[in-house]
């Protein structure tokens, strides 16, 4: 079943991107904030998008795997990574969306 990762900064900032996308996640040199980088988006949209949340100091790692296990293992096609609007998060050490979507080429 192909799952996507979904991430809201606001109302007119959120991005909902399939996992099969997803090339890396990347903790920053200060160890607050993980980047997701997604490829290869069709359909003239962009070549690469990327989106960064911040995080509990060190925590990175835990929140890598959570979201790894979410998209092995659950029944649930939609994945909620992150929601500023709601409070929704995969992991209680995402603080909140920095960036919902850069998109570049």
């Amino acid at each position: 079943m192909l799952k996507f990762l979904y991430f809201s900064e606001t109302a007119n900032d959120a991005v909902c991107i399939p996992e099969t996308h997803l090339k890396q996640i990347a903790v920053d040199s200060d160890s607050n904030a993980l980047t997701f980088r997604f490829e290869d988006i069709r359909d003239g949209i962009a070549e690469q998008v990327t989106v960064v949340v911040a995080t509990t100091q060190d925590k990175g790692r835990d929140i890598k795997d959570a979201v790894a296990n979410a998209i092995r293992s659950s029944k649930a096609p939609f994945i909620v990574v992150a929601d500023d609007i709601r409070g929704e998060y995969i992991h209680p050490d995402i603080t909140n969306v920095i960036t919902s979507a850069n998109i570049g080429s």
